[in-house]
């Protein structure tokens, strides 16, 4: 029997290579494609996140509103009453 050649042996080594590159090559598809429906998953979240943010930055902004005015108010109604007039706060009288 006779002994395999050098070129059987390199060709071997040549096709274990390859079958590696292969199999790496199919495992980092599949890892890629895992790390895909995470990222989507964490885009999304994050989306929400944000949009529940703005909303409340909108609440926020329409209550600080609402206690502007009625701190104005308030003021106005306090001036006139110290006046004793009602006429506009500023006014001046000749």
């Amino acid at each position: 029997m006779r002994n395999p050649g050098i070129g059987l042996k390199i060709f071997s080594g040549f096709m274990i290579l390859a079958m590696m590159l292969v199999i790496s090559g199919i495992l980092s598809i599949y890892e890629i494609y895992i790390m895909r429906t995470s990222v989507e998953l964490i885009l999304e979240e994050n989306y929400k996140s944000i949009k529940a943010t703005e909303e409340m930055i909108e609440a926020l902004e329409r209550e600080d509103s609402g206690i502007q005015e009625t701190i104005a108010a308030s003021y106005e109604k306090t001036a006139a009453s110290k006046c004793g007039d009602t006429g506009q706060i500023g006014e001046k009288y000749y």
